[in-house]
């Protein structure tokens, strides 16, 4: 009986192991350099709780052709040393142009993964339901900058009056602060700032092993050495 228990629990074990981890599976991987294509077969989109929200904003971008709203968030979607960064693109119903690509920058020093929501992310941080997608999403050869393509002239495009789908971020990061850009482009560039990831801080007051082993090893010497005057006394 008490085998099968065992059993049983390692079983539920192993699934809930899967079912965490499978939140990671969700996001595809982007390295420096890399470009990826034809969504949604290569980008995934998520419909489960984004997680808990640490901060959002909404900020606007106008340029000579276009007036933008973008909405960003952070979220926690509790996995261990991680963090997502939300965005989304609203077109002005008064602008004269499509958006045509939309970046990010801030991402240089940390490994990253994109997927895409159409829903909108369990109503935190504003977000809305879309169907606009990127058609291409890059990142730049130093690892630096994110960005997303949108059709021109096509249909569906990120037109006058038009939202597109919530494009995220999945960083190697648990701390933020607000040092990051969000660039929209047509032609003309306009920018905000944006939530950026920051390198996660040592803890403070806690040595660090080696060090913990060298002063062991130096009492210990000096212990030692106390003892061998003590016998010779």
């Amino acid at each position: 009986m008490k085998m099968k228990s065992l059993s049983a629990l390692l079983a539920i074990g192993s699934l809930t192991g899967v079912l965490a981890f499978s939140g990671v599976a969700n996001a595809t991987p982007l390295n420096a350099g890399d470009l990826l294509t034809s969504p949604p077969t290569v980008i995934d989109v998520l419909s489960s709780a984004p997680g808990t929200l640490l901060n959002s904003s909404v900020g606007t971008i106008t340029t000579s052709s276009f007036t933008a709203t973008i909405r960003e968030a952070v979220f926690n979607p509790g996995i261990s040393n991680t963090l997502d960064y939300y965005f989304q693109v609203v077109n002005s119903a008064g602008s004269t142009d499509a958006i045509g690509r939309v970046t990010d920058r801030s991402f240089d020093a940390f490994a990253t993964s994109v997927f895409l929501r159409t829903d909108n992310a369990s109503g935190l941080g504003g977000f809305t339901a879309s169907t606009i997608a990127p058609f291409r999403i890059d990142r730049d050869a130093s690892g630096q900058t994110i960005g997303w393509d949108f059709t021109k002239g096509l249909t569906p495009a990120l037109g006058h009056g038009a939202t597109s789908e919530i494009l995220v971020v999945r960083v190697s990061s648990s701390n933020f602060s607000p040092n990051g850009q969000f660039n929209a482009i047509d032609g003309a560039v306009g920018s905000i700032v944006s939530f950026a990831p920051i390198q996660n801080a040592p803890p403070t007051g806690v040595p660090e092993p080696a060090t913990l082993l060298l002063l062991g090893s130096g009492l210990a010497g000096l212990a030692g050495w106390r003892q061998w005057r003590t016998k010779r006394s």
